[in-house]
């Protein structure tokens, strides 16, 4: 699978480069997917849209887990073979930590209501 992320791409004789770090290498939520190879995707909100590119900027850019974790903001937490980082006021975002990439990324709008097909992201 070849990601890119459209702010962290730099393109040399054809080579994709992420500098020396990729911490997203797969991604489960067809939107998500779409944000961070092509910097659009339909059918949800500007504001959420903005945050969501964000977020993946964020997560995509960190070094170690622990960066994923910032105090009053977004809460990281490990589960079995798995982790879910909470961000306050987007909603969670739900991965594999392996060999140090994250793979498998999804996400859950946790402030959608239920009954809202339009305000529910849809894989």
């Amino acid at each position: 699978m070849n990601l890119r992320h459209p702010s962290s791409l730099r393109s040399y004789g054809g080579q994709r480069s992420f500098g020396t770090h990729s911490m997203i290498v797969s991604i489960r939520h067809s939107i998500l997917k779409s944000l961070f190879e092509k910097g659009t995707a339909s059918g949800i909100s500007r504001e959420l849209k903005d945050f969501l590119l964000l977020w993946l900027s964020v997560i995509h850019a960190a070094k170690d887990l622990r960066d994923l974790s910032i105090k009053n903001i977004s809460i990281l937490e490990e589960g079995v073979n798995s982790y879910r980082l909470k961000v306050h006021g987007v909603g969670t975002f739900l991965f594999r930590f392996i060999d140090g990439e994250i793979r498998q990324l999804d996400y859950k709008d946790d402030f959608a209501p239920a009954t809202s097909s339009k305000a529910t992201l849809k894989k």
